[in-house]
């Protein structure tokens, strides 16, 4: 029993995600960027399939010293966001991704309340992310993270009591896309799409 509750919450949370799933050409469409802008301006010209190009193009854009210094930053709120999903801190959430992600996020929230359930992420191990996409322009940049680990998901019921004897560790792969606005104010970065894969 305890091993098919587990089971249904890892499920649930992957249908979840998957219905976030962003297809290249969404990304673009939100990014303003079509096929025609290759010849544009070097102001306003997108920044999308040179992989160098691009990393170059975060690291100046960020006023990082590096590309390792932002994927640090990106893994913080990659593990911001888990933690505040976990503990169901709806107010944080709400500060870190976007409406779409908020309301399926907010929907597992709800499911685990319902089900009284409390759920705990602890990563035994966790690879450096890496950046495997993304699209920047004179005024929106887009990147798609990997974030690759293995961590034990702590469920315990109503009671306090584990769901799971023994907590696994399980690998993960999720593929999480950030979007932020370039303007003279600035604009934090927010969550806009997730999925799960390789």
């Amino acid at each position: 029993m305890y091993a098919f509750v587990v089971y249904w919450i890892a499920a649930s949370w992957r249908a979840h995600l998957s219905r976030l799933e962003v297809t290249e050409d969404v990304l673009k469409r939100r990014a303003g960027v079509t096929d025609t802008q290759s010849s544009a301006s070097p102001e306003g010209r997108s920044v999308a399939h040179d992989h160098d190009a691009l990393l170059s193009e975060i690291v100046c854009r960020e006023s990082v010293a590096s590309i390792d210094e932002f994927l640090a930053n990106t893994l913080k709120r990659y593990e911001t966001i888990i933690a505040a999903l976990n503990a169901g801190d709806r107010e944080v959430l709400l500060g870190l991704v976007s409406s779409e992600v908020y309301r399926t996020f907010e929907q597992v929230i709800a499911d685990r309340e319902a089900a009284g359930l409390r759920v705990e992420t602890l990563f035994a191990r966790i690879e450096t992310p890496e950046i495997i996409d993304g699209t920047v322009d004179a005024t929106h940049m887009e990147v798609s993270v990997r974030f690759i680990g293995e961590a034990f998901n702590v469920c315990r019921n109503a009671a306090g009591e584990l769901t799971e004897e023994r907590p696994v560790a399980r690998r993960s792969v999720d593929i999480w896309t950030f979007a932020r606005k370039l303007t003279p104010r600035g604009s934090k970065w927010c969550l806009v799409a997730t999925r799960s894969g390789i």
